[in-house]
C-alpha cells in the first residue's frame, strides 16, 4: 500500500478514527482526574567551600570525617530526630524522602525532597530532614573540637611534666623527648583546630521548603500524548479494517477498478422524504436533477435515436432500478419520447416506483403479442412522453423467457416506437439474465453504490459482459458524496432544449435585458468535415430568431474522456487536413458570417478561435481564412485567439505577430498563493480530491494588459462534475464580487475604439463547470444583475 493509498484509507475512516481518539483523550482524563495527588517539596541546603572539598576528596576539615553523602539524610540517626519533630515514623519518613547532591563549579549542594498527600506536610517533612541533617553535621565538627580540645589538654600536661623534670635535669633525655613530641602535636592540633574554625560551618539552609506543588505531567502535555496515540491506534484500526472491507467507498477509483469510464455520478440522497417513487416528479432534489440530467446528455452523445439502452447493476440495492426510472423521466421532459421496460423478471420493481396500478405481466404479453398491438400494452405515466411496460409478478424461469428471439424482437420494435428504449435489467450477480438483456440491448450502462457495491466483484462482473460482447458505455456511480452545482431556477429558465425555439428566444431575451450584447456559440469542426452538436445553432441560422447578435467560437480541441475519468480515452480527435479543409470548413459557416446578426468590427464577422497554438501554422491559417473573406465578399474577418489557459498561464503569445486582430486573456478568479497552490497540490496527491481555492474580486490586477489583448471574467467555477477529484473549485463567489470584476474589466479596456470594447464573460449556461449567468436556485438572477450594475458602473464613471 502507497503512502497515498494508506492517507486515503485512513480519510475514508476517519469516523472510527475520530471515535478511537475521542476514546483515549476520554481515558486519558479519567485516569488523570482519578489519580492521587501528590505533592512534593524542597529544601535546598549549600555546602561550604571546605565541604565541597571534602566531597571532592579534599581536608577541608582536617582529619574530622563528615557525613555528606545523599544517604546520610536518610540514616535512623537522622530519622529519629526529624520524626520526633514531624510526628511521623521513621519509615513513613524513609519512604517520603529523596535526596539528590548537586555539585557546581564554585560548590555545592544538596536537594532534600519530601512527597505527601497534602503540600504543608510535605513541606514539613522536607524541612525537618534538612534541619536534622543540618545539626548532625554541626554535632560532627563540634564532637571533633570537643575531642581535640581533650587531646590538647593531655598533651599539655605531658609537656608540663617534662618541662618540671627538665628544669632540674638538663640532661634528661626522656624529658627532652616528651616535651619536644608534645610540642610538635600541639602545634598541629592547633592547625586542624584553626582549619575547622576558618571553615565554619559545613552547611546552611539556603531555601527552606514551601508547601508542596503538585507532582505528575501537566494536563496539557497528558492530553497532547493521548492525542497522539488515539491517532495513531485509531489509523492502524483503519488501515486494518480497510484491508478486510470489499466494499466500494467513496474515494474509490470506480474507473480503474471497474476497468470503465465513469459516465456520470448521482448524489446521495435523503429517503426520509419517503418511499421509493420517483423523486424527481416532485422536483424537490435539483442536485439530483442536475446529475441525471447531466447523465442523459451524455448518453445522448453516445447512442444513436432509437436505441436500446438496458441499465444494470452488481448486487441487489444498488440502485439500477432508481437510476434507470429517473434517467426515463429527465429524457422524456428534454420532449423525447421513452419506453421504460422493466426486465426484472425475477423481482419487478417499476410498477410500484411510479405507483401505477398492478397488471398482468405486460413484458411477457408483449413478448408474444403482434407488433401493431404493442401500443396498447405500454402504461401511460403522469410525465409526458413517458410510458412504461411493466411486469408485475414474478417469473419461475426467466432466463428461458429472456433468451427467446421474442424478447430481442420486442425490444426492436419497441425502439421503433420511441426514440429511447430504458431497459431496467435484473443485476449482474444474476449473470445469466442480466447478460441476456444486456446482449439483446444496444448498450449497457453499470450502475454502482459506494457503500454497497462489492470493489472486487464490480471489475468482474463488467469483464464479464464485455467478454460477452456487451457493448458497456460505462460505470454510473450512485449514491456518492461529492459536490453537484446548482441548477437554473424552475421558476426563471427550468430544464430545457436548446432545439426548442422557445427556449432559445427567452435566453435571448433575458441577456439583453441585462447587458448582454451578443452570444458565442462554440462550433466544432474536428475535420474531414465531421461536426457535432451543431442542430441549435443551424436552427437560429435558419429561422432568423432570435434577434441577439451572436459570432462563432471555433473550440478546435480533441475531446478526450477527462471528463469521465478516463484522461486517455480519445473521444473525437481534432485534426488539420489543410487548406481543402479549411475552404470546406469556411464554406459551411459562410452563411452564418453574412447574417445581420452576426458580430462585427468595423464590418468584419468576429471569428474566435480557441486553440491558436494547436493549428499546424497560424500565420497561414489567418491569411487563408482573410483571403478566402476577401473573395467571400467580405470585408476581411475579425479573428480573435485565446491566449492563455483558464490559470492564466500563457499559452499563445503571437497572436498580433500571426495575424489576429485581438487575444483573449483567460483567467479563473481563484485566489492562487504559493502556499495555498502547495496545500491544494498535497491535498490532491494524498487524498486524491479537487483544488479549492478562494473567489478573487480583483482578478483584473493582475491581467495581462495590452492594446490587442481582450479581458474574460468568470462569475462562478466548479468542474468537479466533470473532472471529478482532478477538478478545481472556487468558493465563495458572490454576484457582488463579480460585479466588482466586471468594472474592473470594462474600465481597462475603455479607452479603445468602441467597436473593440469587448469583454467576454464565460459562460452563460456551462452548467456542468458550475460557470454560468443563467438564474440559479441560490441567487436567482444575482449573476445577470452584478453583469449589468458592472456595466452600467463603468459607464457612469
Amino acid at each position: 500500500m502507497s503512502a497515498r493509498q494508506a492517507v486515503g484509507a485512513v480519510w475514508r475512516q476517519r469516523t472510527l478514527v475520530l471515535i478511537i481518539t475521542l476514546l483515549v483523550l476520554g481515558s486519558a482524563i479519567f485516569v488523570y482526574a482519578a489519580r492521587p495527588a501528590v505533592f512534593s517539596s524542597t529544601a535546598q541546603l549549600g555546602f561550604s567551600p571546605a565541604a565541597s572539598s571534602v566531597i571532592d576528596g579534599g581536608e577541608g576539615y582536617a582529619s574530622v570525617s563528615l557525613s555528606l553523602s545523599a544517604d546520610a539524610v536518610t540514616s535512623p540517626e537522622i530519622l529519629r530526630v526529624a520524626a520526633q519533630n514531624t510526628g511521623f515514623t521513621e519509615s513513613q519518613l524513609s519512604s517520603a524522602l529523596n535526596v539528590e547532591i548537586l555539585e557546581g563549579p564554585a560548590n555545592s549542594g544538596m536537594n532534600v525532597t519530601a512527597t505527601a498527600t497534602v503540600p504543608e506536610r510535605a513541606q514539613r517533612i522536607a524541612n525537618a530532614a534538612a534541619n536534622a541533617y543540618l545539626a548532625h553535621l554541626n554535632d560532627q565538627v563540634a564532637s571533633a573540637l570537643r575531642t581535640f580540645g581533650e587531646q590538647q589538654d593531655s598533651l599539655r600536661q605531658t609537656q608540663l611534666q617534662a618541662l618540671t623534670v627538665m628544669q632540674t635535669n638538663r640532661s634528661d633525655v626522656r624529658s627532652n623527648y616528651e616535651f619536644t613530641r608534645t610540642s610538635n602535636e600541639l602545634t598541629q592540633l592547633q592547625l586542624e583546630v584553626d582549619t575547622i574554625h576558618a571553615a565554619g560551618p559545613p552547611a546552611q539552609l539556603l531555601n527552606p521548603a514551601q508547601p508542596g506543588e503538585q507532582e505528575g505531567q501537566q494536563l496539557l502535555l497528558v492530553l497532547l500524548i493521548a492525542l497522539a496515540s488515539g491517532i495513531i491506534a485509531g489509523s492502524g484500526l483503519a488501515l486494518a479494517r480497510d484491508q478486510f472491507d470489499d466494499g466500494l467507498r467513496q474515494g474509490d477509483d470506480i474507473a480503474t477498478l471497474a476497468g470503465a469510464s465513469v459516465i456520470g455520478e448521482l448524489p446521495r440522497i435523503d429517503h426520509a422524504r419517503g418511499p421509493f417513487p420517483a423523486i424527481l416528479l416532485e422536483s424537490i432534489l435539483p442536485n439530483l436533477t442536475a446529475a441525471v440530467s447531466s447523465l442523459r446528455t451524455t448518453l445522448q452523445t453516445s447512442i444513436a435515436p432509437h436505441s436500446v439502452l438496458a441499465v444494470t447493476g452488481t448486487a441487489v440495492g444498488d440502485g439500477k432500478t432508481f437510476v434507470a426510472s429517473h434517467l426515463a423521466i429527465t429524457w422524456a421532459r428534454s420532449s423525447h419520447t421513452v419506453i421504460l421496460v422493466d426486465a426484472n423478471l425475477r423481482r419487478p420493481w417499476i410498477w410500484k416506483v411510479f405507483g401505477l396500478s398492478p397488471r398482468n405481466n405486460s413484458l411477457v404479453s408483449a413478448m408474444s403479442a403482434d407488433p401493431q398491438a404493442l401500443p396498447e400494452l405500454l402504461m401511460s405515466t403522469s410525465v409526458e412522453n413517458l410510458k412504461i411496460l411493466p411486469c408485475t409478478t414474478g417469473e419461475d424461469d426467466p432466463a428461458d423467457l429472456l433468451a427467446h428471439d421474442d424478447f430481442k424482437r420486442t425490444l426492436a420494435n419497441l425502439a421503433g416506437l420511441a426514440d429511447v428504449v430504458i431497459v431496467d435489467t435484473p443485476p449482474v450477480s444474476d449473470l445469466t439474465d442480466a447478460a441476456l438483456v444486456a446482449g439483446a440491448a444496444d448498450a449497457t450502462v453499470v450502475v454502482a453504490s459506494p457503500g454497497w457495491t462489492n470493489r472486487r466483484e464490480l471489475g468482474t462482473r463488467v469483464q464479464l459482459l464485455l467478454a460477452q460482447g456487451t457493448c458497456v458505455l460505462g460505470i454510473v456511480s450512485n449514491r456518492r458524496t461529492t459536490h453537484i452545482v446548482p441548477m437554473v431556477d424552475s421558476s426563471e429558465m427550468g430544464f430545457y432544449d436548446l432545439r426548442v425555439p422557445e427556449t432559445r428566444q427567452a435566453q435571448s431575451d433575458m441577456a439583453r435585458s441585462f447587458g448582454v450584447e451578443a452570444f458565442a456559440y462554440w462550433h466544432y469542426w474536428f475535420g474531414h468535415g465531421k461536426r457535432i452538436l451543431d442542430r441549435p445553432f443551424r436552427e437560429v441560422l435558419h429561422s432568423g430568431s432570435p434577434e441577439i447578435s451572436f459570432c462563432l467560437a471555433w473550440a478546435n480541441q480533441t475531446w478526450s474522456g477527462i471528463w469521465h475519468g478516463a484522461r486517455d480515452r480519445i473521444l473525437c480527435e481534432q485534426q488539420y487536413p489543410g487548406p481543402d479543409d479549411e475552404a470546406a470548413h469556411f464554406a459551411t459557416i459562410l452563411p452564418a458570417f453574412r447574417d445581420e446578426r452576426y458580430l462585427r468590427v468595423d464590418d468584419r464577422p468576429v471569428f474566435y478561435v480557441f486553440r491558436p497554438e494547436d493549428l499546424p501554422s497560424a500565420h497561414e491559417f489567418v491569411d487563408r481564412w482573410q483571403e478566402m473573406a476577401r473573395r467571400a465578399g467580405l470585408s476581411g474577418l475579425y479573428l480573435v485567439a485565446e491566449m492563455s489557459d483558464m490559470n492564466g498561464n500563457v499559452r499563445y503569445a503571437t497572436g498580433d505577430q500571426d495575424g489576429f486582430d485581438a487575444s483573449v486573456y483567460m483567467r479563473i478568479p481563484a485566489v492562487r498563493t504559493r502556499a495555498s497552490v502547495l496545500r491544494m497540490r498535497a491535498i490532491r496527491k494524498t487524498l486524491g480530491g479537487p483544488e479549492i481555492f478562494g473567489y478573487n474580486d480583483h482578478v483584473m490586477d493582475d491581467a495581462l494588459a495590452g492594446p490587442h489583448i481582450q479581458p474574460c471574467v468568470y462569475p462562478n467555477w466548479d468542474n468537479t462534475p466533470r473532472s471529478q477529484r482532478g477538478g478545481l473549485v472556487v468558493t465563495g463567489a458572490t454576484p457582488e464580487k463579480f460585479r466588482r470584476n466586471v468594472s474592473a474589466a470594462v474600465a481597462s479596456v475603455a479607452a479603445r475604439p468602441l467597436q473593440e470594447r469587448f469583454l467576454w464573460i464565460k459562460s452563460w449556461n456551462e452548467w456542468a463547470e458550475d460557470n454560468h449567468l443563467e438564474p440559479d436556485l441560490r441567487f436567482g438572477r444575482g449573476w445577470l444583475e452584478a453583469l449589468r450594475d458592472g456595466l452600467e458602473g463603468s459607464a457612469q464613471s
